[in-house]
C-alpha cells in the first residue's frame, strides 16, 4: 500500500501539492484526475522521488520512502510517460533491458523476461531489433509498458501513457492494459485529465483541484455521490451513460434467440435452418467454436429469390469490452446484437441493444 501523509509541495511561493493525505490500496488502479495545474504529476513524481517534497511523507507497505535510496526506490518501480521515454539509440530488446541489467540480471534471465513482457503486451519477438523510430504510438507506447513491468515490480507509476494516443488504438491500449492488470494486480497510481478514461481503467478515483484532494472514493461511489459541484462538472452530465463503462459485455451474454451454423455445413442446409426460424440471418462458426461470420437470407433484387451470403468482416465485441462502447458500436452501425467473442475468437453468444437499455433505464430509477 502507498500512503500519502500530508503532503505538500512548493515552487517557490506557488502551492502545487497542498497537505494531500490519501491511502492508495495495494493491487488496485488508482487514478490521480483533476484540471491541469491541479498537482496530479507533481504528486506522481514524488511517490517515486523524482521531486521531493517540501513537507510530509509518503509510506510505502509502512515505510518512508525518504529512509531509502533514491536512486534504488526507482529502480523498484516502474514508470510510464506519455512519451514512451525509449532511447532512440536502442532497440526494443535494450530498453526493455534497461532495468535488469542495472540490477545484474544474468542474460538468459533478460532474453526470457523481454520475451514474456512482449508477449503480455501482445507483440511478438519480432520488435525486438526494432528501433523506436520503427514503431507506431501504440506500439511504442506497449514497449514503454514492458520496459517499466521488466524488474517485476509491485508499484506501477503512470503519466498520461496514453494521452498521445489516436482514439482507435487508445482503446485497444486500453483493453489490453485492463487484460494485462487482471493477471498482475499491480499497485497503479495513473495520472490523467481524462474522466471517461479514469472511470474506464480505474478502482479508485482521487479527484484533485488547486493542489488538494477534493474526493477519494470508489468508482461508482462517486458516479452516483459526487461530494461537490466541482466533481459533479467534471463527471460531466452524462454520468448515467458513463456509469455504463463499469459494465461489463461478459455478464449480458445470452446464448438463446440466435441460430448458429457451422461455417462449413452446406448452403442448402444453412437455409432451410433460417427459414424455419424467427430471423434472417445465422452466426457462423468453425468446428472448433470460433467465430467466421453471419449468414444473412434475403431476396434478390434482380431475381427476387432467396439470396444467401456471409458476412465475414461482421462487427464483434470482446467479453471484456464495456457496454458504453458496445452501445456506441451498435448505435453506429445500427443493430440491435452483435456477436460476443474471446481473445481468439472464440464465439461466447450474443449480447442485444434491450438488454443494455434495461441497464441504462434501471440506473435512472
Amino acid at each position: 500500500m502507498i500512503e500519502l501523509k500530508n503532503l505538500s509541495k512548493n515552487f517557490d511561493k506557488k502551492v502545487a501539492v497542498n497537505n494531500l493525505s490519501l491511502k492508495m490500496e495495494a493491487g488496485k488502479i488508482t487514478m490521480l484526475i483533476g484540471p491541469s495545474g491541479c498537482g496530479k504529476t507533481t504528486t506522481l513524481k514524488m511517490i517515486n522521488r523524482l521531486i521531493d517534497s517540501t513537507e510530509g511523507d509518503i509510506l510505502i507497505d509502512d515505510k518512508s520512502i525518504y529512509d531509502l535510496d533514491a536512486v534504488t526506490l526507482r529502480r523498484s518501480i516502474g514508470y510510464v510517460i506519455q512519451e514512451t521515454g525509449l532511447f532512440p539509440h536502442m532497440n526494443v530488446f535494450d530498453n526493455i533491458a534497461v532495468v535488469p541489467r542495472l540490477l545484474k540480471w544474468n542474460e538468459r534471465k533478460i532474453q526470457d523476461r523481454v520475451e514474456e513482457l512482449l508477449e503480455l503486451v501482445t507483440l511478438d519477438t519480432s520488435y525486438i531489433h526494432k528501433y523506436p523510430l520503427q514503431l507506431s504510438g501504440g506500439e511504442s507506447q506497449r514497449v514503454g509498458l514492458a520496459r517499466a513491468l521488466a524488474a517485476d515490480p509491485n508499484i506501477l507509476l503512470m503519466d498520461e501513457p496514453f494521452g498521445a494516443i489516436d482514439p482507435i488504438n487508445r482503446a485497444k491500449l486500453h483493453e489490453s492494459f485492463i487484460s494485462i492488470q487482471e493477471k498482475l494486480g499491480k499497485t497503479i497510481v495513473f495520472v490523467t485529465h481524462d474522466i471517461n478514461e479514469a472511470i474506464k481503467l480505474g478502482d479508485k478515483l482521487a479527484i484533485l483541484h488547486n493542489g488538494e484532494l477534493i474526493q477519494h472514493d470508489d468508482v461508482t461511489n462517486i458516479l452516483y455521490d459526487p461530494e461537490n459541484e466541482f466533481v459533479e462538472q467534471l463527471l460531466g452530465h452524462d454520468r448515467n451513460i458513463k456509469a455504463l463503462v463499469l459494465k461489463k459485455n461478459r455478464d449480458y451474454i445470452v446464448n438463446e434467440g440466435f441460430l448458429k451454423v457451422r461455417r462449413s455445413d452446406k448452403p442448402e442446409n444453412i437455409q432451410a435452418a433460417i427459414e424455419n426460424s424467427n430471423s434472417n440471418r445465422a452466426m457462423a462458426v468453425s468446428r472448433k467454436g470460433c467465430f467466421e461470420g453471419i449468414f444473412v437470407l434475403e431476396l434478390s433484387k434482380r431475381t427476387g429469390r432467396p439470396r444467401l451470403t456471409l458476412i465475414d468482416d461482421a462487427i464483434t465485441v470482446e467479453k471484456n469490452n464495456n457496454l458504453q462502447e458496445t452501445l456506441s458500436l451498435m448505435i453506429e452501425a445500427g443493430e440491435a446484437q452483435l456477436p460476443v467473442v474471446g481473445p481468439h475468437m472464440e464465439f461466447l453468444g450474443v449480447i442485444n441493444l434491450k438488454d443494455i437499455f434495461n441497464e441504462f433505464r434501471g440506473q435512472d430509477r
